[in-house]
């Protein structure tokens, strides 16, 4: 028996698609299993919930299209991933940012924003926006990493000479929300992983004037590869997601 599908995808966060060896024509083939999309999300620092949030939305986009393929979704840390996808041992990568090895090609895949997040009973909820110094007495979660969106904050910060009350950090965006609701604090996210909440009413986001940071996500594979159905078919999945991003 054959399977469609050889190696598939990956995405820097990586995505494989698993296939099936050719069987013995004289006996009972087993039963076929499903092609596998694995979700392997990279972790530079607190991008990767970004990049996990969006290659979910890539995934069940493509799972609609294609049923057949099942996406299992994992955690992953490793600077080495633009030289996986190089050696052909990847298909696809989203990165934080545009890589610059020539033999990649790459396109936006999805822009996003830092955001001020707070619970909406907090007592600065309803202004329609705050300066710094006015979060100089304010607790703080934050994410136990470094990172450029960090360095971002602080930098603001400090310029207005306005102290950053961190009391508290967490290994994950999913657990700082929580926290976040509870009234323990406020927090810096990226807008992607906080939509649900904002449209659920259970956090809010107020601008801060003087503190903004932009960033883009990358979906990137070899130049002039050459793909697998599957792997040609979740190439336009990425493509579409990206054109509507825009």
């Amino acid at each position: 028996m054959h399977s469609r599908f050889r190696p598939l995808l990956s995405i820097i966060l990586f995505l494989l698609i698993a296939s099936c060896e050719s069987k013995d024509p004289k006996k009972e083939p087993p039963k076929t299993p499903p092609p596998v999309v694995d979700v392997i999300v990279v972790q530079p620092q607190n991008v990767s919930n970004v990049i996990e949030a969006n290659g979910t939305v890539v995934a069940n986009e493509f799972v609609e299209l294609h049923p057949e393929v099942k996406v299992e979704i994992f955690r992953y840390v490793s600077s080495r991933l633009p030289r996986e996808v190089l050696e052909r041992n990847l298909d696809f990568a989203l990165m934080a940012s545009e890589p610059g090895d020539r033999d990649l090609e790459a396109f936006p895949l999805l822009k996003d924003e830092l955001v001020l997040i707070m619970s909406p009973k907090h007592q600065l909820a309803a202004r329609q926006s705050v300066k710094i110094k006015d979060l100089g007495n304010e607790p703080f979660v934050a994410h136990n990493v470094k990172s450029g969106s960090r360095v971002k904050v602080i930098e603001a910060f400090a310029r207005q000479h306005t102290p950053l009350n961190i009391t508290l950090e967490l290994a994950t965006i999913e657990t700082i929300k929580r926290f976040v609701q509870k009234r323990v604090g406020l927090a810096f996210v990226p807008r992607m992983c906080v939509r649900e909440e904002l449209d659920r009413g259970v956090l809010v986001t107020v601008p801060v004037r003087g503190l903004t940071h932009n960033r883009t996500l990358w979906a990137a594979h070899r130049r002039g590869a050459s793909f697998s159905p599957a792997a040609a078919a979740f190439l336009d999945v990425l493509r579409k997601h990206a054109n509507t991003a825009a």
